[in-house]
């Protein structure tokens, strides 16, 4: 069995730190089987932010070495990957916390080739490296065609079901994974963009 955390572990709820460390060290112990990807709050200024909490968690439960905890998950949240691509050719499936880029016929290329990211994530950005990081954490669909500004913040953007499905035939994908909004009906999953 494989087992996926796709990000947003930071920041959820009063044991956030506990279960960290039990999924890195699963995955540390089941290399194989075990995987993280970054989320959005995997970032030391969200943590830090209204939005946040995970650094109050570190500073309150460790007064002593609180702030070096912290550090250190900042170091672990640049290694994490932004993304896991599985599966054979037309039915790979993409799972990736965010969602696609506003140049999605760069982004696989773009993730492949990356280089060092940084413990938070760029929100002014200057590469193709950095428009990469930002989309594929913070971007979500639409049911209209294109990309628009995101109602998350005017650098963000939410792309409609023509990039979702141009995307997906470009790079023979069958399906996107996704987990930065809660499904419309509050609990489990929803399908978008003809179930891409």
């Amino acid at each position: 069995n494989c087992y996926l955390f796709n990000g947003d572990i930071a920041d959820r709820g009063k044991f956030a730190v506990e279960i960290f460390v039990l999924a890195v060290g699963w995955m540390l112990t089941f290399p194989n089987a075990v995987f993280i990807n970054r989320g959005n709050h995997e970032d030391i200024l969200v943590n830090t932010s209204r939005c946040g909490g995970f650094y109050d968690e570190c500073i309150t439960k460790y007064p002593s070495a609180g702030r070096v905890i912290f550090e250190a998950f900042g170091k672990l949240f640049a290694e994490l990957p932004l993304a896991h691509l599985f599966g054979p050719s037309r039915a790979k499936i993409l799972v990736v916390h965010g969602g696609l880029p506003r140049v999605p016929s760069q982004f696989i290329s773009t993730l492949k080739h990356m280089g060092v990211r940084g413990p938070t994530i760029p929100m002014r950005t200057c590469t193709m490296a950095e428009v990469c990081v930002k989309d594929c954490l913070w971007s979500d669909p639409k049911e209209t065609a294109g990309t628009d500004v995101s109602t998350r913040g005017a650098s963000l953007i939410q792309f409609g079901p023509d990039i979702t499905l141009g995307f997906c035939h470009q790079e023979l994908i069958g399906l996107i994974v996704r987990s930065h909004e809660v499904p419309p009906t509050g609990e489990g999953f929803s399908f978008m963009h003809q179930n891409r």
